[in-house]
């Protein structure tokens, strides 16, 4: 900002290599408008603009009288343009300028500016919206005749955060003009603004209490700027970015630890935006105006607001403390003892407490707040990604299912439905669809899926904005698309355009949905270990001749990374819970993958399937280029080539035996159970069946 240095009715004498600015006495500024066509450009009094170079003038002494020079270039005249003799209008034809006389007034400070004993400069009302403009009359009648003269003293504008005096404020100027706090945050070209860098809305102080952060302190808020755009106690840690590229002189403000720029809207926009790339919004000047006097209210103020903000992040965090995501670990030990007198400090803060002692506070409390951190999804585990719309929407899951949109593009969507397809297991590297087994990634500027065997970097963010939720990236940020009716995953590229629907909810998966169909088989692979619900038997497989024999004892746990067949008399959706492991199974034939995964490796490969009204294992069409096997799914590989064209099922132990052999010596059979212990009292579908003791396979 440029100190003004008011000249008095005796100081008519200008300095030809100083800058001055002339200013009416309503307290307008002259400006020179655009050349136009035919090269002269008005002259008109406006609002103070600080970048405008054609509100700055030299003054250049000719026989005692003076011609005035814009920094630009344009001298002002009344022998050019419409109205030549008695507007004032400017050119860059320096013979053509004119001989102006400053007349000292009654009023120490002011001026009646005259081109001859009788003509004084004059400003007009302001007519169909436009500025008032300035001619030449034959007296000095009325107030808008007289003006103030001012030198602007050029101050070399504060580019590093170190450099600020704690005891000065400062305008911040971008080229939309002065910031102004006014309830919200303005620019001086907005409507109604005043644009005087003595008015206290308009000056900013930066404060740090520890030399290591610094604050954007709103004199006329009397308070701190946050990165919402709010004024507040306690505002949010700024640091200064290089934006010389824009402009001499120029800095770019970023909230610290975020990825958040702060940004003026254009003309009447009155928020403060995040943007991340440098433009005419964000690259500011910072420059001193006036003396700060209540730095050490202000600063103690911060202090105790900061403490308030600590104090209500460790409530957060520590009320969600403990295992699974969406929670907090502390590596601290014996804190919650300090913590309570730290909240005792806060509600009963002394009068005589210093800022430094209150701040001592907000450090320690700090150090403790930083050994929390947000439990993360651990490699091998099972998740579900969610967005909480609130409303009558409520929360919605991203579903592993590729579509459409109504653009045509693939993505996947955000429905409230938490089946199979809302579960994703991490293998530490992708996001892999339960359903599908392949990976979420990026398709364009939606969220696909990729083909299988492709892989997709997924990273895992604390949200800052949220306490408990996350950003992912895969790897731009996933970002909970709500256009039109749909909600699809879209993505975001930038650090400093993530908003609410970035921030995303992880919940941990317990449970694994597997179907048996009315076939009555099903194959199972998972890399966790599970608990084999009631109503379904598990089998590991050896391969015998041309049978598949299944394990007479079915498993109470499956082993992680086992193969297994599963048998149910009733076909529906069963959920294995996932446990601890046990011990691995030797002597199993069946192999598996979580992920849809291609296999060429030479040999035979077998999937289960129904032929004929029969179930077992059948050789792949496509042995001999690659077999597929789908998500968390078994098979069975045979090395030799020429394994057999398929593999029925048959019992260890006793093996199995047909039902005409299990009767009674009259023909009757005693009792028939099924693999779950239940009596029947006939077998009336295909299935395994506990017959006198024996198993019997109907088919």
């Amino acid at each position: 900002m440029s100190l003004f240095l008011t000249l008095g009715a005796m100081a008519q004498e200008f300095d030809a290599n100083k800058t001055y600015r002339i200013k009416s006495a309503d307290g307008k500024y002259m400006t020179i408008g655009d050349t136009n066509a035919n090269a002269y450009g008005n002259v008109y009094v406006t609002d103070l603009d600080e970048e405008n170079g054609d509100q700055k003038f030299s003054f250049i002494s000719s026989d005692g009288k003076w011609k005035i020079k814009s920094a630009n270039g344009e001298y002002f005249s009344n022998a050019v343009g419409k109205g030549a003799g008695w507007n004032v209008n400017a050119t860059t034809d320096e013979t053509k300028a004119m001989e102006i006389i400053f007349e000292a007034t009654a009023n120490i400070n002011e001026f009646y500016l005259r081109k001859d004993n009788s003509s004084y400069f004059k400003t007009d009302a302001v007519k169909d919206g436009s500025s008032p403009y300035l001619h030449v009359y034959h007296d000095a009648n009325g107030a808008t005749a007289t003006f103030v003269v001012e030198e602007v003293v050029v101050k070399e504008p504060v580019t590093s955060l170190d450099a600020f005096e704690s005891s000065k404020a400062y305008t911040i100027t971008c080229a939309r003009g002065a910031w102004v706090v006014d309830g919200t945050f303005k620019t001086s070209r907005d409507a109604g603004v005043s644009a005087d860098a003595a008015n206290a809305n308009q000056q900013f102080a930066v404060l740090t209490l520890d030399n290591n952060d610094y604050y954007l302190y709103s004199v006329g808020g009397k308070g701190f700027v946050k990165s919402n755009g709010t004024i507040a106690n306690a505002g949010d840690p700024i640091q200064l970015n290089d934006a010389s590229s824009h402009a001499t002189g120029r800095v770019q403000i970023q909230f610290k630890g975020t990825s958040t720029y702060v940004n003026m809207g254009g003309e009447n926009q009155t928020a403060l935006d995040g943007w991340s790339t440098v433009d005419a919004g964000n690259a500011v000047k910072f420059l001193e105006v006036a003396e700060f006097t209540d730095t050490e209210e202000a600063l103690k103020m911060l202090a105790k607001g900061l403490l308030g903000e600590a104090v209500a992040e460790y409530d957060a965090k520590s009320a969600i403390s403990g295992e699974g995501l969406g929670k907090f670990s502390c590596t601290l030990e014996g804190y919650e003892t300090e913590v309570e007198e730290i909240e005792a400090y806060y509600q009963n803060i002394p009068e005589t407490a210093t800022k430094e002692e209150i701040f001592a506070k907000v450090t320690r409390l700090g150090e403790i707040i930083y050994a929390f951190t947000l439990n993360m999804p651990k490699a091998g585990s099972y998740i579900r990604v969610a967005y909480d719309y609130g409303g009558t929407i409520g929360t919605l899951y991203m579903q592993g299912e590729t579509s459409q949109n109504s653009a045509n593009k693939a993505g996947v969507k955000f429905t409230s439905e938490t089946g199979a397809a809302s579960i994703w297991y991490y293998d530490g590297t992708s996001l892999i669809s339960y359903t599908k087994g392949v990976c979420i990634a990026e398709t364009g500027n939606t969220r696909g899926l990729q083909a299988i065997g492709a892989t997709q970097q997924v990273t895992f963010i604390a949200c800052d904005r949220a306490t408990g939720k996350y950003f992912v990236k895969v790897p731009d940020y996933i970002h909970a698309n709500t256009a039109d009716t749909e909600h699809f995953s879209d993505h975001c590229p930038n650090d400093g355009n993530r908003c609410a629907q970035h921030c995303l909810i992880l919940e941990d998966v317990t449970e694994l949905p597997v179907t048996v169909t009315a076939a009555g088989y099903a194959t199972f692979f998972a890399p966790v270990a599970v608990t084999v619900p009631a109503g379904v038997t598990a089998h590991t497989v050896t391969i015998n001749g041309e049978w598949a024999t299944l394990s007479e004892a079915s498993l109470e746990v499956i082993p992680a990374n086992t193969g297994v067949v599963l048998y149910s008399e009733t076909a529906d959706t069963y959920n294995f819970a996932i446990t601890e492991d046990v011990e691995a199974i030797a002597d199993n034939a069946l192999s598996g993958s979580a992920a849809a995964t291609y296999y060429t490796t030479a040999g035979t490969y077998y999937a289960l399937g129904l032929v004929d009204g029969k179930v077992g294992f059948y050789k792949d069409a496509f042995n001999n280029s690659r077999f597929q096997n789908n998500s968390h799914k078994a098979y069975l590989y045979v090395p030799a080539a020429n394994g057999a064209a398929s593999y029925s099922f048959r019992f260890e132990g006793e093996g199995t035996t047909a039902i005409e052999e299990v009767k009674t010596e009259n023909g009757e059979v005693k009792a028939i159970f099924d693999l779950t212990g239940r009596r029947v009292e006939e077998i009336t579908a295909p299935g395994i069946y506990i017959v006198n003791g024996k198993k019997v396979l109907v088919k």
